[in-house]
């Protein structure tokens, strides 16, 4: 065999080490995102599972977010605040999982789950009465403020409250 032969050999196992680096790190990147976006998925969970063990481990907090979906102006001052201080933990952390949806971090179903979820309950009757109280960012608004874009098929999703 001669140089000129080695050489050819030498450039083929080359391109193949490369080749075969390519798509060792293709496959990296991609289980790397893959783990990422389950991890975003578990800490966006938890955010919402927080506010609603507040709600499911305090009977009075319960009964008072019940009266205020429905007949927010029945609430009393002390009502009034504990219905807008529990709400507004929902708007902080949907404000979180907006911004995920917009980075591209979060799957779609994952979002529609949290956007029909605060849809729905941002406009109901109390949740409109809350939109005019809480602080929310603009983009946040108008998610609640724009009709439903897509609908749960499976039907579990309701349609929202009517205007």
């Amino acid at each position: 065999m001669n140089w000129d032969a080695l050489g050819v050999i030498a450039e083929l196992i080359g391109a193949s080490a490369v080749v075969i680096t390519l798509v060792f790190l293709a496959i990296e990147v991609r289980n790397g995102r893959n783990a990422t976006e389950s991890a975003s998925v578990d800490t966006l969970a938890e955010g919402f599972n927080s506010t609603n063990a507040l709600l499911a481990s305090d009977p009075e907090l319960a009964a008072i977010w019940i009266k205020g979906m429905s007949e927010p102006t029945s609430l009393t001052e002390v009502e009034s605040i504990r219905f807008l201080a529990t709400t507004q933990s929902y708007i902080n952390h949907f404000s979180t999982v907006l911004k995920y949806h917009e980075s591209g971090l979060l799957p779609e179903e994952e979002w529609l789950t949290h956007y029909h979820s605060m849809h729905y309950i941002f406009n109901s009757v109390g949740g409109k009465w809350l939109r005019d109280k809480l602080n929310m960012a603009p983009a946040v608004r108008a998610v609640f403020d724009a009709p439903l874009e897509k609908q749960r098929v499976e039907g579990f999703w309701h349609a929202p409250h009517s205007t």
